[in-house]
C-alpha cells in the first residue's frame, strides 16, 4: 500500500522505487526528473532564438516520457513489493 502511496505522491522523483529497494533506478527517476526540469527553467526558457511552440513541444515530450516509465511501474510495484517481502514471509512459514 506504501508503494502506491509513494508512487502517487511522489512517483516522478522516484520515491516509490527507492520504498522497494531499487536504489540505482530510483536514483535514475530523481535525477532524470530534476535535471529535465532545470533545462527547462535555465536552458529552454532563457533561449530567444527557438520558438514557444519548439519549447512547449520538448517539455511536452519529457513529460510523456516520465509519464510511460510511470505508467509501467504502476504495475511493477505488486512485484517489487513481492520481492522484497519474499524473504520475510518464507522465514514466518518454516
Amino acid at each position: 500500500m506504501w508503494a502506491y502511496m509513494f508512487w502517487f505522491l511522489l512517483g516522478s522523483l522516484g520515491a516509490h522505487r527507492f520504498y522497494v529497494g531499487r536504489w540505482s533506478t530510483g536514483l535514475a527517476f530523481f535525477i532524470f526528473t530534476i535535471g529535465s526540469t532545470l533545462i527547462e527553467i535555465f536552458i529552454l526558457e532563457p533561449m530567444t532564438n527557438i520558438t514557444w511552440d519548439t519549447k512547449e513541444n520538448i517539455s511536452i515530450g519529457i513529460t510523456v516520457l516520465i509519464w510511460i516509465f510511470l505508467l509501467r511501474d504502476l504495475f511493477l510495484i505488486r512485484k517489487f513489493v513481492d520481492e522484497v517481502n519474499e524473504p520475510a514471509v518464507s522465514e514466518i512459514f518454516e
